[in-house]
């Protein structure tokens, strides 16, 4: 309920305040036009959450590991800021392990189908049924685990006390990621880049944050060549050539996506990418793995600093959207390596 800056009485709907006859005060628009995206974490915060669900993971019998994982999470986003305002996770552990139940209750109904069609039909028939029916199964759960996974994820996050959320049906991008798997196969990878821009624009155009969306304008062919240049120089390259394009990937994938009226300026390059990954591969080989947190921390701070917003922003204007959902596509997505389909660099 507002309320008259003036008088201090209730304004309900109107404009003007039906007491002193005050009008309603119009806010400022905003006056920045370009928004920093920062990690401002370190390492040794990190490193002791990573020490503490080890071994309390050990002696909970895994037990503690999603609340574990829900403390690194809370902490990686209180330690990311856009604009000088840091965002928050809302989610807990026990929400990750009742998703992780359910999620293993559907995996051991595709194992289960497996080992039956062995036991009725023998070895050799049976096997390939089984395995057809599993592959099939997890053909039709991924997409399912994507959506899940991002629904849960955004609704759980917040930024200046606002929430947001993944609005997209399980249907529609079932269709999708079908068809764009299925073309993906035929064209023996080709259709690739085409597939993931798809998959861009999908969660791009169902992301909120309250009743402000995101947006995806690019071109889904845009990327066929430099990725069929990257495969013919895969091997000459030692493989060198997949992180080029991934690279290249990122910075039109961001910089054809926006928020609100404004628009990413992302300035990835192959040399600092892969100088990045060099270095930090370094660092945990060379700590025994120790090192590890610092490398995390390294690549946040990577990734956050080269992808800010330009444009203009009318916060005030922005509203709450109710919206809920549970952690099962979360732990499915995870069963099943589903973080390989992250949009852009993994955001």
């Amino acid at each position: 309920m507002p309320y008259c800056t003036q008088c201090g009485s209730e304004m309900a709907e109107a404009a003007i305040c039906p007491s002193c006859q005050s009008p309603e005060p119009v806010p400022a628009p905003p006056s920045s036009s370009r928004y920093e995206l920062k990690f401002v974490g370190s390492g040794a915060p990190m490193l002791w959450i990573y020490l503490v669900t080890f071994l309390l993971s050990i002696l909970t019998l895994g037990i503690y590991y999603f609340w574990g994982r829900t403390r690194i999470r809370r902490y990686i986003l209180s330690m990311t800021e856009l604009d000088g305002e840091r965002f928050a996770w809302h989610g807990t552990g026990g929400e990750l392990l009742i998703g992780w139940l359910k999620a293993l209750v559907v995996l051991a109904i595709l194992i289960g189908q497996y080992l039956l069609f062995m036991l009725g039909l023998g070895t050799a028939t049976g096997e390939v049924m089984g395995t057809i029916i599993l592959y099939a199964g997890f053909m039709m759960l991924m997409p399912v685990a994507l959506v899940g996974a991002w629904r849960y994820r955004f609704s759980r996050t917040s930024y200046r006390g606002l929430r947001f959320a993944f609005r997209g049906r399980v249907m529609p991008f079932f269709k999708l990621y079908v068809a764009g798997s299925l073309l993906t196969i035929i064209t023996f990878g080709i259709y690739f880049p085409v597939f993931a821009s798809k998959i861009q624009r999908f969660f791009c155009r169902h992301t909120f944050y309250g009743t402000a969306r995101f947006d995806y304008d690019g071109k889904d062919s845009a990327l066929v060549g430099p990725w069929l240049l990257a495969l013919l120089l895969f091997i000459p390259t030692l493989g060198l050539s997949l992180l080029w394009f991934t690279m290249r990937q990122a910075n039109y994938q961001w910089s054809y996506s926006s928020f609100a009226g404004a628009r990413f300026r992302p300035s990835y390059t192959f040399s600092s990418y892969f100088f990045l990954i060099f270095t930090n591969l370094l660092l945990v080989v060379f700590t025994l793995g120790i090192g590890y947190p610092w490398a995390e921390v390294r690549g946040l701070r990577y990734m956050c600093s080269r992808l800010p917003l330009e444009g203009v922003i009318d916060f005030a204007s922005i509203q709450q959207r109710a919206a809920d959902a549970t952690a099962t596509g979360e732990e499915m997505s995870d069963m099943f390596d589903a973080d390989a389909m992250d949009i852009g660099l993994g955001f």
